[in-house]
């Protein structure tokens, strides 16, 4: 019987979890090895920084310290992009922090790519806000998608990202 409910949130199967993108996906589990669990994959355009056994690292709850996720410095254009191997999200903000010691190689600004929407963002980093807090995605990444990505006209070194949004298993 599809009723009212259903009508308005879809079906039970089809409902979304709302909150932190990776703790959701976690299912309870740690969030810090999304990538050993087969339910993300972590691509950059170029590396440098950390080991990719540790990229992961920088989704879970603390992110890495000291370390980034980030480009081999001087590759231009540079990018990180996030697939969801067993979900798909619709991202509604997201945070980032960076790496201290690298502060005056860190864009200002990227796109974030969330399926064919591509939205310019921004922020300005300095030595006492080394953190984004939370950044509201702009109107555009209204569908679900199985892959996100940010584009930087420099370089990036992201200790940390938490994407807040909505999750859907994949069908």
């Amino acid at each position: 019987k599809l009723g009212l409910d259903t009508f308005m949130f879809g079906r039970p199967e089809e409902r979304s979890s709302e909150g932190d993108i990776f703790g959701i996906i976690s299912g309870g589990g740690n969030p810090d090895r999304l990538e050993d669990r087969g339910l993300v994959k972590i691509e950059l355009s170029s590396s440098a920084g950390v080991s990719p056994a540790w990229r992961q690292e920088a989704l879970g709850p603390i992110g890495l310290h000291g370390l980034a996720l980030e480009n081999q410095y001087g590759s231009f254009s540079s990018s990180l992009r996030i697939r969801f191997l067993k979900h798909r999200v619709r991202v509604e903000a997201m945070e980032f922090r960076i790496k201290r010691n690298d502060l005056a190689r860190m864009s200002d600004s990227w796109d974030f790519l969330h399926g064919d929407a591509c939205i310019p963002m921004s922020h300005h980093f300095a030595h006492f806000t080394t953190t984004t807090g939370r950044l509201v995605v702009p109107s555009g990444a209204d569908a679900f998608v199985d892959k996100v990505e940010w584009r930087f006209p420099r370089d990036f070194c992201i200790e940390h990202v938490v994407l807040h949004g909505l999750v859907l298993e994949a069908a």
